[in-house]
């Protein structure tokens, strides 16, 4: 199912939480909170997306590239994809840009993005209590990870 041919230009999904992982409801300000990721390139992606969403679940989303993503408890918008314009035609990063489409996302109030190639191996809940645009270090100029 998840290796047929992708349709769609690019693909964003959020994953909404409504609670902590420990059962706590969310209260204060924060009503819409999600975790965030950008599908823009190869298709084995989308696999990393499912793991990301099952990989949240377990620690506390196109026809069939789309069912997978919702089935794994995803919520799926499809965007046009952005062209770096510093890349090479076929680079790894030539549609980096689309990940500028995350701020379109204003239904929410805080979304923290994660590549969809990384693995949850513990509860990250916490990061939601962070302030206004945190980031992580990377030491690679040529790195986009968020």
């Amino acid at each position: 199912m998840l290796t047929m041919k992708c349709t769609h230009p690019a693909i964003i999904t959020a994953f909404e939480l409504k609670k902590f992982h420990d059962g706590r409801e969310y209260s204060g300000v924060v009503h819409r909170i999600a975790y965030a990721t950008i599908w823009h390139s190869a298709n084995v992606y989308v696999c990393g997306a499912i793991a990301v969403a099952q990989s949240i679940r377990m620690d506390g989303k196109s026809g069939y590239h789309r069912a997978g993503l919702e089935a794994a408890g995803w919520k799926v918008w499809i965007i046009q994809r952005i062209i770096n314009p510093k890349a090479e035609p076929e680079a790894y990063n030539e549609w980096n840009y689309s990940k500028f489409r995350l701020w379109q996302l204003t239904d929410y109030e805080k979304i923290i993005f994660i590549d969809a190639d990384l693995l949850i191996l513990r509860n990250i809940d916490f990061l939601f209590t962070m302030l206004e645009i945190s980031a992580t270090e990377t030491m690679d100029p040529c790195s986009t990870v968020v």
